[in-house]
């Protein structure tokens, strides 16, 4: 179960494997080096994708892989790769989502907020709200994740709003295959910034004045892609979290910042 691609950004060539954990919790091997366990405070949000600050270097984009995992219920996943960013392949969670069909899946206790958690930033902000009746674990229930609202709004789309119902079913359907994207604007900031060295035609979509560069797989592509985003890196808390989520023009360090404290207030609650 491995396939292999450039990564987006560093552009190097990378070969990934999905198997089960020998401990629990999604854990990572980069190149030979030991395994290590994925814990909030080794996240970092940068600009264009999630950083994971690992005692053998550190791992760039790391959310679709992460994603897919929450998103189909494997919580219990060693990530194997031979370079330090995942290929990025069609730029949605899909390839990752097939790599982990043969896997297993361990009961995981989800955690349940209790509590209200909110973060902001200008006009962007993500508020998390305890859930009114909580859900079986995950073993018991298709019910994986949180419920998320989400608004975006960009120059050439317009704005755009989805409602992921937290179920495996919609994730499969209707957040896994929806893909990367930009402005056709960002393209030279990017570039000019190191940036997506690995990029090809086809690993995501570019929007401009004329439309899309790649038919869309469904006309709110890139807030369903935001969503996408926003699974993977609430993934760094180690479990699934029952709670009801709106979230308005999110970055990866918005995103990031709010993981880390919903670990702080599920470790304090009572």
């Amino acid at each position: 179960m491995l396939f292999s691609g450039l990564g987006l950004h560093t552009g190097e060539q990378c070969t990934l494997t999905l198997a089960s954990a020998k401990t629990e919790g999604l854990c990572f091997v980069i190149k030979s080096h030991p395994v290590f366990c994925l814990k909030p405070e080794l996240a970092e949000g940068q600009p264009k994708g999630t950083v994971i600050h690992s005692p053998n270097g550190d791992l760039t984009t790391v959310e679709h892989v992460l994603s897919a995992c929450a998103g189909t219920g494997h919580w219990n996943v060693t990530i194997k790769m031979s370079a330090c960013e995942p290929p990025i392949m069609d730029g949605s969670a899909l390839p990752f989502v097939d790599l982990l069909a043969g896997i297993p899946k361990n009961s995981v206790e989800p955690f349940v907020l209790k509590f209200p958690v909110a973060v902001q930033e200008k006009d962007s902000f993500i508020v998390a709200l305890p859930v009114q009746t909580p859900r079986l674990p995950v073993s018991q229930s298709p019910s994986q994740l949180s419920r998320i609202r989400y608004y975006a709004s960009y120059p050439h789309t317009g704005d755009l709003y989805y409602d992921f119902d937290g179920t495996a079913e919609s994730y499969l359907r209707d957040i896994a295959p929806a893909r990367t994207f930009c402005m056709d604007y960002e393209i030279d900031i990017q570039r000019k910034a190191g940036l997506i060295k690995g990029a090809t035609p086809d690993c995501g979509i570019v929007f401009s004045p004329d439309g899309p560069s790649l038919p869309l797989r469904f006309p709110d592509e890139p807030v369903r892609h935001k969503i996408l985003d926003l699974i993977g890196d609430l993934a760094i808390l180690g479990r699934p979290l029952q709670a009801e989520i709106v979230a308005v023009k999110t970055s990866h360090r918005l995103n990031i910042a709010f993981a880390k404290k919903l670990a702080e207030t599920l470790k304090n609650q009572t």
